[in-house]
């Protein structure tokens, strides 16, 4: 009762009510706001708490996911909601497999690996070893409470770590009397098991929904309406009109719009024109054509194997439901991926360390009034596919903007797939939608050869996979730090900037000849 009034977001109780009602294989479409997806601390602390991170643990535990389509604002009248419809089927109760699970991972948790064969599903502890990019050996360390500080260089865990060292807790426990009193010896060995306890919770809690996820029985069909306003309006087969006299919805059909004289004139040609609506959702006439949205969500619910028309390519995809969760941060909420991210996998002889360990983002805030005009960069003047720059011609309104030097990449991250990409000549300022990147070692990753990776359609599409958002949208910049990029050896990379640029300088004059 005392958390009633912050807790009275009504389509998280929609789902559980959903899990109340229906019975085993009972299915369900549930229309929703898309943060019912993503929404949720990104605190440690806070994450159990939160309605709309237990609202998805509901979904994992006692749902099949089998579709999700995503619209944009508009869909429904005037309102600016972004939405979802959930298509759910009901998991058993008998055998209860959340409860199963349970057991099993709290078993492994213990270090009981003894009836490890009991269970079935047994290989899932080396399913998300895998999954995570870890030695199983060494991740049953933390299984069995046992500390290896070879598990803490691995990137996941160190972050742990690091997030574990600013706790208030940590700290506080390092100020109090009976801590100094320790000895360094036992001080170490106290610290070592305050941070196994920490890493093991958040860890039991992720193998746990792991395994709930791998287990989901269909690939997940992601539906997603075009960002394109009339592209959106032809995929509805709708529109909205806010004309005096002739508001309302006005479906799109095949042939001219039928018109009704006489008493509810409105309702009449709705119904009428609703019978021949164009679009690629389903079709009135036949209601599982094979060429429809609507059939693959159909099929989907049953055994049958969905293959994906071409046509429809541009609107429906297929993904693991695991692959749709992010295992990678150290905060774990169960958000939704609706563009799971791309598992990059560069085949290299070369070490990889991933790009935030190389090049992290500057964020040196610096005086417009320091610069000159033309040397700003913002999203617009940045010219797409690589093209470099054009000299800014708006008004500079703002005070403060981030700085960049010679030798930085700086990269739109408003619509990424635009491959937006500027190796800076000099320096400047730059507004917040622009990423800049800047080699904290430029004698180990030469700034000219980490230009070119982040370049290549590989770096722009991985970008892409988690994007957010649907009009603008724009890459995720924990996930874009996550890119892996191959140390290659010094002379190796002389000799892959020679051949880039040879390309780029035939590109300029070809492009010189054209004009």
């Amino acid at each position: 009762e005392k958390t009633f009034s912050a807790s009275n977001s009504i389509e998280c109780f929609f789902i559980e009510r959903a899990k109340q009602l229906l019975k085993k294989d009972g299915v369900a479409g549930i229309v929703l706001p898309s943060s019912i997806l993503s929404k949720g601390s990104q605190n440690i602390a806070s994450t159990k708490g939160n309605i709309y991170v237990q609202t998805r643990e509901i979904l994992l535990k006692y749902f099949d996911i089998i579709a999700i389509a995503e619209f944009g604002s508009g869909t429904f009248g005037k309102t600016g909601t972004n939405t979802v419809t959930l298509f759910l089927k009901r998991k058993a109760d008998n055998p209860d497999i959340a409860k199963h699970l349970d057991y099993m991972v709290e078993s492994w948790f213990e270090g009981d690996f003894s009836t490890n064969e009991l269970f079935k599903d047994k290989d899932l502890l080396k399913d998300y070893a895998l999954h995570i990019e870890i030695d199983l050996e060494l991740y049953k360390t933390v299984l069995k409470n046992s500390y290896d500080e070879t598990l803490f260089k691995v990137e996941i865990f160190s972050e742990y770590k690091q997030a574990f060292e600013k706790l208030s807790e940590t700290k506080n426990r390092k100020k109090q009397k009976y801590y100094k009193a320790l000895s360094a010896e036992e001080k170490e060995k106290r610290e070592q098991k305050e941070l196994l306890d920490y890493v093991r919770l958040i860890e039991q809690d992720k193998l746990y929904y792991f395994c709930l996820a791998y287990l989901n029985q269909k690939e997940v069909l992601i539906i997603k309406a075009p960002s394109d306003g009339a592209k959106n309006k032809k995929f509805l087969g709708y529109e909205w009109s806010g004309r005096k006299g002739d508001e309302g919805i006005k479906y799109i059909t095949s042939g001219k719009a039928l018109k009704v004289e006489g008493e509810d004139t409105e309702a009449l040609e709705n119904i009428l024109n609703l019978n021949n609506i164009q679009t690629p959702l389903y079709n009135p006439q036949e209601k599982l054509e094979e060429s429809k949205i609507n059939t693959l969500i159909v099929k989907n619910f049953s055994d049958k194997v969905v293959e994906i028309p071409q046509a429809l390519e541009g609107f429906v995809s297929k993904a693991k439901l695991v692959d749709m969760l992010d295992f990678s941060r150290k905060e774990f909420t169960k958000a939704f991926l609706l563009s799971p991210k791309k598992r990059i996998n560069i085949e290299s002889k070369w070490e990889q360390k991933k790009l935030g360990k190389i090049a992290p983002y500057i964020t040196n805030k610096i005086n417009v009034s320091s610069i000159n005009k033309e040397d700003y960069i913002t999203t617009d003047n940045i010219l797409q596919n690589r093209q470099g720059i054009t000299k800014y011609k708006g008004s500079l309104n703002i005070e403060r903007i981030t700085e960049y030097i010679k030798n930085d990449i700086l990269i739109s991250n408003i619509r990424p797939y635009l491959k937006k990409i500027w190796f800076a000549d000099k320096q400047g300022g730059c507004s917040n939608d622009v990423l800049v990147f800047r080699s904290i070692n430029p004698t180990e990753i030469m700034p000219k050869y980490l230009f070119y990776l982040l370049s290549s359609d590989i770096f722009f599409d991985y970008v892409m996979s988690s994007k957010k958002g649907i009009k603008m949208p724009r890459g995720d910049k924990g996930q874009i730090l996550q890119f892996p990029i191959p140390l290659a050896d010094i002379k190796i990379q002389k000799e892959i900037i020679k051949a880039c640029e040879v390309v780029d300088s035939e590109v300029q004059k070809a492009n010189e000849a054209i004009e």
